[in-house]
C-alpha cells in the first residue's frame, strides 16, 4: 500500500550507484525505488540513495556526488538527512508528519559524523504537519563549508491562524553546546544559505546553538545567509541567536502576516549574538490592519536584547514611521534586568527620515510588575549619542489595570505632571501617547529635544491596585 512506510528498504549496491552516474551523470533517485508521485512515501528510499551515494563518495576517497529528484514531487514522513559529499537537487518534498524541532531536510546530524561538504540546490519543501516547531531546510552541528542554495521552503500549515502556535521556521543554522562548557568541535561553521526564500513561517531565517545548563557556547560561527528573502512571516524574518557569532546576513523581507498579536519584528539578535555584520531591507506594508485602531503594532525592523553585542546592522525600510496608530518601524533596543545591549552600531540611510537623521525606538519594558506603592518608579536611561528629537512616546499595560498606573518622560531626570501618560482603574491593552509633530524640522517644544549627552528618562509608577507590567517606547530622531 502507498501509505504504509518502505521499513525495510532495499539495499543499493556499488553497481547501481556506477550505473546511474554513468547513464546520468547523477544518482537519480527514481532508479533507486522512489516514486516520486506525491502520495506514497518515499522517506526511506530517498535516505537509502542519499546514504549510498555517500558511502560511494568515500569509498573513493572523497568526491561530490550529486543526487537528483528529477523535477518529482516526494512526500515524505521523517527527516531526510544529507550525508558528506552529497548534494541534493531539483525537486519538491512535502512531509506530513515531521516531528516537534524536526526538520524537513538536513544537512548532518546533532551527534555527527562531520560533514563537509554537502549541499542542497534548487529543492522546494513544504509542511503539512500538525506539529509546532518544524523546519524547513536545517544545517546541524558539525556541519563545515556546506550550502543550501536557489531553495524555497513554504511553512504555512492548513489553518493560517496557527502560524504563530505552529512557530515553525524556513531555515535553520544550529550548533550543540559543547559538554562541561568548554569549546569544542560541535558547531555549524563556514556554510552558506544563498539565493533561497521562506514563505509563510513564524521565523524565515534563524542562527541559534541549542541551550545547555552550562549556556550556550557561541558554536554558530562565520556562516552566511545572503540574497534571500522572507515573505509573510508571523514573528521575525531573521533570529541571531543565543550564540550565533562573527555570521553575514543578508535579506529582503515583505508582506508581514498579522495573526492578531503583535510583536513583529524584521530582526531580532537576541542574547550572546555578537560580531554579526546583518544587512535588512523590508516593506512590512499593512501588518496592523487585523489589530483595534489605537493599538500599536510593535513593529521593529531590529530588534537588540539581552546581551547582544557588538553587531553591525544597515537597515532600510518602507514605512515611513508617520502612521498615527503604531508606533514607527524602526529600532529597538531592549535592556532588562537579565542583559545589556552593548556596543551595537545600527544605520539606517538618512534619507528616509524626514528629519534628516536616523530614527530610533528606544523600547523600555518593566522586567518585573510594578508593585503599587513599593515601587516609587521604575525607570529606563537612555543617554543622547547625538542631537536628538522625541517625536512620540506610547505604552502599554499588560492587562486592565487595578488601580492608577502612569508613565512619565522626563529630560535630564526633571519630571513635570504635563509629561505623563495616565491609565485609570480599569484600563490597559491599548496603547496612550504623548506625540510631537514628526514632520516638524524643530521640536513643538524645547522640553522635547536633547543634546548630545543629555538624558531621556522613562518612569512607570503603580498608585495602587494588582502589580502590573508596563512597556514603554519612545520614537527619537538622532540627528546628524
Amino acid at each position: 500500500m502507498d501509505q504504509v512506510r518502505q521499513e525495510t528498504p532495499r539495499t543499493i549496491g556499488r553497481s547501481e550507484i556506477e550505473e546511474s552516474l554513468r547513464a546520468q551523470g547523477t544518482v537519480n533517485v527514481l532508479r533507486m525505488g522512489a516514486k516520486g508521485d506525491g502520495q506514497s512515501d518515499d522517506s526511506f528510499p530517498l535516505q537509502n540513495a542519499i546514504d549510498a551515494a555517500s558511502a560511494f563518495a568515500a569509498a573513493q576517497g572523497g568526491a561530490i556526488i550529486p543526487v537528483t529528484l528529477a523535477g518529482r514531487r516526494y512526500r515524505t514522513t521523517r527527516t531526510i538527512e544529507i550525508k558528506p559529499w552529497v548534494v541534493l537537487s531539483h525537486g519538491a518534498i512535502v512531509n506530513d508528519l515531521a516531528g516537534v524541532d524536526e526538520a524537513i531536510l538536513r544537512l548532518g546530524s546533532p551527534g555527527g559524523p562531520l560533514v563537509r561538504p554537502g549541499g542542497i540546490e534548487g529543492v522546494l519543501v513544504q509542511t503539512r504537519s500538525p506539529n509546532p516547531g518544524v523546519t524547513g531546510f536545517r544545517i546541524d552541528s558539525l556541519v563545515r563549508s556546506s550550502w543550501i542554495r536557489d531553495c524555497m521552503a513554504v511553512m504555512a500549515p492548513a489553518i493560517k491562524e496557527h502560524v504563530d502556535v505552529a512557530r515553525h521556521v524556513g531555515f535553520e543554522i544550529v550548533s550543540n553546546p559543547s559538554n562541561g562548557g568548554a569549546s569544542g568541535p560541535a558547531g555549524a561553521y563556514q556554510n552558506l544559505i544563498d539565493g533561497c526564500t521562506a514563505l509563510s513561517a513564524w521565523a524565515g531565517f534563524r542562527v541559534h546553538t541549542r541551550r545547555s545548563p552550562n549556556g550556550p557556547n557561541n558554536e554558530a560561527n562565520a556562516n552566511r545567509i545572503v540574497n534571500c528573502n522572507a515573505y509573510s512571516c508571523t514573528h521575525a524574518a531573521v533570529i541571531l541567536g543565543p550564540g550565533a557569532v562573527d555570521n553575514v546576513v543578508d535579506v529582503r523581507a515583505d508582506g508581514f502576516y498579522r495573526t492578531g498579536t503583535n510583536d513583529v519584528e524584521v530582526l531580532s539578535i537576541l542574547e550572546n549574538a555578537r560580531d554579526n555584520v546583518v544587512t535588512i531591507s523590508e516593506e512590512v506594508g499593512d501588518i496592523s490592519l487585523s489589530l483595534p485602531k489605537g493599538t500599536p503594532s510593535s513593529q521593529h525592523t531590529v530588534h537588540l536584547s539581552e546581551g547582544a553585542s557588538y553587531n553591525v546592522v544597515r537597515y532600510s525600510t518602507q514605512n515611513d514611521g508617520h502612521d498615527r496608530d503604531r508606533t514607527p518601524a524602526t529600532c529597538k533596543d531592549q535592556a532588562t534586568a537579565k542583559g545589556i545591549v552593548t556596543k551595537n552600531l545600527v544605520q539606517q540611510p538618512a534619507r528616509l527620515s524626514s528629519m534628516g537623521g536616523q530614527r530610533t525606538l528606544i523600547s523600555f519594558q518593566t522586567p518585573d510588575p510594578v508593585r503599587p506603592r513599593v515601587d516609587k518608579k521604575v525607570e529606563y536611561r537612555w543617554v543622547a549619542p547625538t542631537r536628538t528629537i522625541v517625536t512620540n512616546v506610547a505604552a502599554v499595560l499588560d492587562r486592565k489595570s487595578t488601580g492608577e498606573v502612569q508613565v512619565f518622560v522626563a529630560k535630564n531626570g526633571k519630571f513635570s505632571d504635563s509629561n505623563r501618560i495616565t491609565f485609570a482603574p480599569g484600563e490597559g491593552g491599548t496603547a496612550r501617547f504623548i506625540r510631537t509633530d514628526p514632520r516638524a524640522a524643530v521640536p513643538i517644544d524645547p522640553q522635547w529635544e536633547l543634546a548630545a549627552g543629555e538624558v531621556l528618562v522613562l518612569a512607570v509608577s503603580n498608585s495602587g491596585g494588582e502589580p502590573i507590567a508596563v512597556s514603554v517606547t519612545a520614537a527619537v530622531v538622532c540627528l546628524e
